[in-house]
């Protein structure tokens, strides 16, 4: 009877560690519940599932120690600047442990659940999206999550822009940024195997977000992976060109529906070098306000610690990346966080997981959030599970 509720008290962990993920990406049905609560709501279920389960954490894992402190400094530097924030930052710090202290073995079984789950979620979501695409109405209302972004047309299973005149597919999260960090990053830890139906949903979700980050990403993800790979570079080849084609022809199925015009709007005029930025049109996670006042910002005292957020910035939509996270955080903020990412190579100087690490970090690139719990997630469970796939292999 004990074993019985033990796996179902696991099957809830595991939910739990599901919703905590997804959260993190701002779904729509979450938008109008205080942050705080939600983080309130996060420790409570926390401290159950550690007091409930403690044979699943192991409290004196060296590698979890070293994590948790970390992501400790981190929360506590990012949220300094009140009383409140730092008592919130402490509440979080109880889910991350949560999280981090799970015994290996289960680890690698989270990170499936998710992938099953979120294959799920999203491609539910596009069914829907492609319905809408295609003429068909549906019912839908007017939602908004804030004053920083625009209105959102809320079609329950999946967000359009509230002008509807370009159809990104996001889900039912905030933006298509926000899809290809809960995305891209199971897609790496689980090879890009197409063979997996849960992957190649993933795979077709991405693709149809229409995001030239996103693309870039799985272009860039598809090529680490291949340097894993124990093969000949020719059989390396043939694996990238057979996947090279085959997301031409998803690409070109989603040109379909999308229609022609929006298809190029989306991504081949994004693709055009701009000669004023010296960059391509697409990479413009910059306002030219932000950037006078970066440049100013480099050269200020305050490059150490950050300046802090301005909300004459917040007022104009388009600025992220780790111009921002710099800007906000300073250099310590910076390095706290590339002392995070890269705290599991530095002791096991493990090539997987060196890469894994750099997939990460040009994810961050675009979107700097270090602390964004699909985030944390996917780097403390894959981390794990790039070893474990090692020790199996070493075994076999």
């Amino acid at each position: 009877m004990t074993e019985m509720f033990g796996s179902k008290r696991m099957k809830l962990l595991y939910i739990y560690i599901f919703f905590v993920y997804i959260n993190s990406l701002f779904p729509w049905f979450t938008w109008g519940i205080d942050s705080l609560y939600i983080s309130a709501v996060y420790v409570l279920i926390s401290v159950y599932f550690i007091v409930t389960l403690k044979k699943c954490y192991n409290f004196k894992a060296i590698e979890g120690r070293r994590l948790f402190l970390l992501y400790l400094l981190l929360v506590l530097w990012i949220n300094r600047h009140s009383l409140m924030s730092i008592f919130v930052a402490m509440g979080t710090c109880v889910t991350f442990a949560s999280i981090v202290f799970i015994r290996n073995e289960y680890k690698y079984k989270i990170l499936e659940t998710i992938t099953k789950y979120m294959a799920c979620l999203l491609s539910i979501s596009l069914c829907f999206y492609v319905i809408r695409l295609l003429g068909f109405s549906l019912p839908f209302e007017i939602i908004q999550k804030d004053d920083l972004y625009g209105q959102e047309l809320n079609y329950y299973f999946f967000l359009l822009d509230g002008d509807g005149e370009i159809f990104r597919f996001k889900g039912p999260f905030l933006e298509p940024g926000y899809l290809t960090l809960g995305v891209a990053p199971l897609l790496f830890l689980n090879k890009y195997n197409i063979k997996n139906i849960y992957v190649l949903l993933l795979l077709v979700v991405q693709l149809f977000s229409f995001s030239l980050a996103g693309y870039i990403c799985l272009i860039l993800g598809v090529v680490l992976r291949l340097l894993l790979l124990k093969k000949t570079v020719l059989t390396k080849i043939r694996l990238f060109i057979s996947l090279v084609i085959l997301m031409i022809i998803m690409l070109s199925t989603a040109k379909i529906v999308v229609g022609e015009d929006v298809f190029n709007t989306l991504i081949l005029e994004r693709l055009e070098w701009n000669k004023d930025t010296g960059t391509i049109a697409g990479n413009n996670r910059y306002t030219p306000y932000f950037e006078q006042r970066y440049k100013q910002f480099l050269k200020s005292e305050d490059l150490l610690v950050g300046s802090g957020w301005d909300y004459s910035l917040s007022q104009e939509s388009g600025n992220s990346g780790y111009k921002v996270f710099l800007f906000n955080q300073g250099l310590i903020g910076l390095v706290l966080s590339i002392f995070m990412y890269t705290s599991t190579i530095i002791r096991n100087h493990d090539r997987k997981n060196i890469l894994f690490v750099i997939f990460l970090m040009i994810l961050m690139y675009q979107n700097a959030y270090p602390t964004m719990w699909a985030l944390l997630i996917c780097y403390v469970y894959g981390s794990q599970s790039l070893l474990e796939e090692n020790f199996k292999r070493i075994k076999q």
